[in-house]
């Protein structure tokens, strides 16, 4: 971005075109990593970046996010995901500002990654909302479906399941007009 960030304290700036420059390099430190990472090694961890500097700038990325400034967070939180894809909160924030901005294609992929880390049915909803969004709606439906009895299994997920059967409900409506 070679414009100033509105409403951007000076660090959170900082922060952005920092991530901004690193996102830049991401393609050719892949490829020169990726010898390591076929070892189960992150690029993170072949960086150097400590366990704090992540819960760092992952506290920023939410907090942008709370603060809806997802065109802010998305290169944190895309630069999280590059460098420790193995945890699947920094893919997932990664994929919500991805949907938020509208970028679906890139979201939709970046949950499924983040629903391939384990049982996430959150992931894979919101999966689910950006192929209804893409027009996507047999895949949309099979999300959907999936995470409604995903969530069947635990009350933790009760008013997930609840957005999963109305979503459905949609879907079901839609086909039928």
């Amino acid at each position: 971005m070679s414009e100033s960030l509105p409403q951007s304290e000076p660090p959170v700036e900082a922060i952005v075109a920092q991530m901004e420059s690193v996102m830049a390099s991401l393609p050719a430190l892949l490829k020169a990593t990726l010898p390591a990472a076929e070892h189960e090694v992150s690029l993170g961890e072949l960086r150097g970046i400590a366990p704090r500097d992540y819960e760092a700038l992952y506290a920023t990325a939410v907090e942008l996010c709370d603060a809806e400034r997802f065109r802010d967070a998305l290169p944190i939180a895309v630069s999280l995901a590059a460098h420790e894809p193995r945890d699947a909160r920094f893919l997932f924030i990664a994929a919500s500002c991805m949907q938020r901005l509208d970028l679906l294609k890139p979201a939709a992929a970046m949950f499924a990654l983040c629903a391939l880390s384990g049982d996430n049915p959150p992931a894979i909803y919101r999966m689910g909302e950006c192929l209804v969004a893409m027009g996507e709606i047999e895949p949309a439906r099979e999300a959907l479906d999936s995470a409604h009895e995903m969530c069947r299994s635990s009350d933790e997920y009760r008013g997930l399941q609840d957005l999963c059967a109305s979503a459905l409900a949609r879907l079901e409506r839609l086909q039928a007009a």
